[in-house]
């Protein structure tokens, strides 16, 4: 009695006019119809074609065969539930089936319930959109983006975007840095609100100009609000602008400085003959160092914002070949950008004269701040033993390229996969911080160039990643030196004193 009752159950399914007129209205998207109890009653031909079973091979089959097998059970109890009144249908859902040869898809539903001529129910009607791809794409362009944020955060200057009634739409933390605002704080907010004293300034002007002119525009400004002077970068988008901000206060002392060279050259040049000390050689090597550096990142910044201009274009795109192309390029492209940033990084911190700025500064906390943004393969196993009670009196934002430094040779090392360890102990009056990795190790004829400018083994580099590092250590009067045997890994260990 009971599989007559379903028999016909199904008949009167075919005979309904909305599934027929349902199917024309969603024709190419899938058309599924399911009985009360969980059974396919209809299923049109693009349904069959994406789960990849022939027409008619899934008629009156469970539905629940075709689902995950840890959502079965949940699906199935929320539509026997609604079945018995129990709870409502809902309008719209997604979730994965497994086709044939058993790949996941993600399906996007639209529902209806089903009633006879009496106005009881029998069963639902559903329109479902293949949607995996799009899913994939969200996902990678989100990745993209992230990456893309994380170079504005850690190319060293401030940035920010406006749009055309310059309220704020993307601040990097190193505005709230310069300017002592929280990024967050500033987003969907006008340019006015937080410069009221600005407005018909060089900032107004150049501002409106660029908006209007589409032409970029750069200008340099001694700042009112904090004391130095910056270099404003100024980039036309499709609907704004894009300025990035450069303390070039250093820039700014080291050209007054030449200036008061070049008024007594000549006696200058007399000293300088007598004695030239290793300090002033490197000051004036960090002054060329930092023009150069300069000039370079004067384009990364026109690369960075086309980037950003590339990525909302490649949003709009229909999903596909191109469109997964474009991301790979976009990959591509940032991951260069960080290279060449890198080399700027490294010329500078081993030129440039230091200045440390001792603070309190948590050992732990800085270590896992170094390796967030840092890009560790999967090949690579990272673990690190750190005692979180060690503080030291010294300058974090040098112990973060000098971690950043050794962790990255660290990882060119082992190209096939292997593990790292970041360690950090109290050793007497010190804390000793440790970076071991199993690579290739180093060879014993190199080890006494091992921390030589420009020396590399190498294809691509300059040689100035360690002796950046032992010169950072030495500027927080620490010492540096390393243990290997080629073809076992190395362990590279940092000594900084606690006081």
């Amino acid at each position: 009695m009971a599989e007559n009752e379903r028999k016909n159950t199904n008949q009167e399914f075919i005979n309904q006019k909305n599934i027929e007129q349902s199917y024309l209205n969603i024709a190419g998207n899938i058309l599924l119809a399911l009985d009360k109890h969980f059974k396919i009653a209809f299923l049109n031909k693009k349904g069959y074609e994406i789960l990849g079973y022939k027409e008619g091979e899934l008629k009156e089959k469970n539905w629940e065969a075709l689902l995950l097998t840890e959502e079965r059970k949940e699906i199935r109890k929320f539509f026997d539930d609604w079945v018995q009144g129990k709870s409502l249908m809902p309008i719209h859902h997604e979730n994965y089936v497994v086709t044939k040869s058993g790949e996941r898809r993600i399906i996007s539903w639209y529902n209806v319930e089903l009633k006879d001529e009496k106005g009881q129910l029998i069963g639902t009607l559903s329109s479902g959109e293949d949607i995996t791809e799009r899913k994939k794409s969200e996902e990678m362009l989100s990745k993209q983006a992230k990456k893309t944020s994380d170079i504005l955060e850690s190319i060293g200057d401030g940035f920010f975007a406006l749009d055309s009634d310059l309220n704020f739409t993307y601040v990097n933390k190193r505005i709230a840095t310069i300017y002592g605002f929280e990024p967050k704080n500033l987003i969907g907010r006008n340019l006015w609100e937080f410069f009221p004293n600005d407005r018909g300034s060089i900032f107004e002007e150049i501002y409106r100009e660029v908006l209007r002119t589409k032409i970029p525009k750069r200008f340099d400004y001694k700042s009112r609000i904090v004391k130095g002077w910056f270099e404003y970068n100024v980039f036309p988008t499709a609907d704004g602008i894009l300025i990035f901000v450069r303390d070039i206060t250093d820039r700014k002392e080291l050209q007054e400085k030449l200036e008061v060279y070049a008024n007594d050259l000549e006696k200058i040049v007399e000293e300088r003959t007598k004695k030239l000390k290793d300090s002033e050689r490197l000051a004036a090597i960090g002054a060329t160092a930092g023009m150069v550096g300069h000039d370079i990142r004067n384009p990364l910044q026109g690369m960075i914002s086309d980037v950003y201009l590339l990525r909302e274009a490649v949003v709009s795109m229909s999903d596909g070949k191109s469109k997964q192309d474009a991301i790979e390029s976009l990959d591509s492209i940032e991951n260069n950008i960080g290279y060449i940033n890198k080399i700027v990084a490294d010329l500078q911190d081993y030129y440039k004269l230091l200045k440390p700025e001792h603070i309190n500064v948590n050992l732990y906390e800085l270590t896992i701040n170094v390796l967030k943004p840092m890009s560790i393969p999967d090949n690579i196993q990272c673990s690190f033993e750190i005692d979180p009670s060690i503080r030291l009196r010294s300058d974090p934002t040098l112990i973060s390229r000098i971690l950043t430094n050794l962790i990255t040779n660290a990882i060119q090392a082992m190209l096939n996969g292997g593990k790292l360890l970041i360690g950090a102990y109290r050793v007497g009056g010190n804390a000793e911080v440790e970076v071991t990795d199993t690579g290739v190790g180093i060879p014993e004829h190199i080890k006494d160039k091992l921390f030589t400018p420009m020396f590399t083994t190498k294809a691509k580099g300059q040689g100035l990643g360690l002796a950046v590092v032992k010169r950072l250590v030495e500027a927080l009067n620490g010492t540096v030196g390393f243990e290997s045997e080629e073809g076992k890994g190395a362990k590279f260990i940092i000594q900084l004193p606690l006081d």
